[in-house]
């Protein structure tokens, strides 16, 4: 996909008050010419680099990833954490249930693909790529199908089945040729996510059958990080992982967002898994 796809780059100062202060604002022009946005953040050459990918609808100025790239840059991590076009133009905004969602699981891989690509253009570093919540889930897609040879592992956080109306998606399936956009439950919006059935359906589809078979699917060594106060977490869905997937680890007091002291042993967790491997 490198040498395949046309973008240019361009790096600016960033002032925003979340970032280190030697962090920069990388713009990456799509083929659609919609440019996206990600913050960089260079580290020292014996070190990982890392991909940070945000949750659903969010940037990446959103918490736990805009947390955890301050930590593993202090530490000496080269860290990018990109923010997901969603099909809008320099977005720095998370994106309202009620906007137009024109994106799919699809654009959001091939994003993904594009920034490790950048980055691994931009570094001989082994790259790691950390997901949250739907993030997670953007990077099991990536790491299910060719991921670059320079991407090491996959950290899954918060990873979680998408909480979606079995009889809409039903419905959304049997009409993936429409383009009209219509109200659908999706995640946290209700009844007000607007989007066609065909992108709507590649998020939505997206349950607890679909996670294990990307899962069993997947080309990268992979680490899944729950939490054990997560409250989004469907009754049962731990065990599963556990069962299948004995790579899956728990943090007992993390909610889903690994707020408070949680935000500390989620950067634990990650630097554990980050100094094993090797340049």
């Amino acid at each position: 996909m490198r040498n395949r796809l046309s973008y240019c780059w361009l790096l600016v100062a960033s002032f925003g008050l979340s970032l280190p202060a030697s962090a920069q604002v990388v713009h990456l022009s799509l083929p659609s010419k919609l440019v996206m946005v990600a913050d960089y953040q260079q580290g020292v050459a014996d070190k990982p680099a890392v991909i940070l990918l945000h949750g659903f609808l969010q940037t990446r100025l959103a918490l736990p990833m805009s947390g955890l790239a301050q930590t593993l840059a202090a530490a000496g991590y080269t860290v990018l954490v990109p923010t997901l076009s969603e099909g809008y133009h320099l977005r720095n905004q998370t994106l309202a249930c009620e906007a137009v969602h024109r994106h799919n699981m699809a654009s959001d891989t091939a994003e993904l693909a594009l920034w490790v690509s950048w980055l691994a253009q931009n570094t001989k570093q082994a790259i790691v790529l950390v997901g949250h919540s739907s993030g997670a889930n953007v990077v099991l897609r990536y790491a299910s199908k060719q991921p670059d040879k320079q991407v090491a592992e996959a950290i899954l956080v918060s990873i979680v089945p998408t909480k979606a109306d079995p009889l809409a998606l039903q419905l959304a399936l049997k009409s993936q040729s429409s383009t009209r956009l219509e109200k659908y439950t999706l995640a946290y919006c209700q009844h007000n996510y607007l989007s066609t059935p065909a992108d709507y359906s590649s998020y939505a589809s997206w349950n607890e059958g679909r996670i294990i078979s990307a899962l069993r699917a997947n080309k990268l060594p992979t680490v899944i990080l729950l939490g054990g106060k997560d409250a989004l977490l469907p009754s049962g869905w731990v065990q599963k992982l556990q069962l299948n997937f004995p790579t899956t680890r728990i943090v007992p007091n993390a909610g889903h967002f690994f707020d408070g002291t949680a935000e500390l042993d989620l950067s634990d967790e990650v630097m554990t898994m980050l100094a094993k491997i090797a340049r």
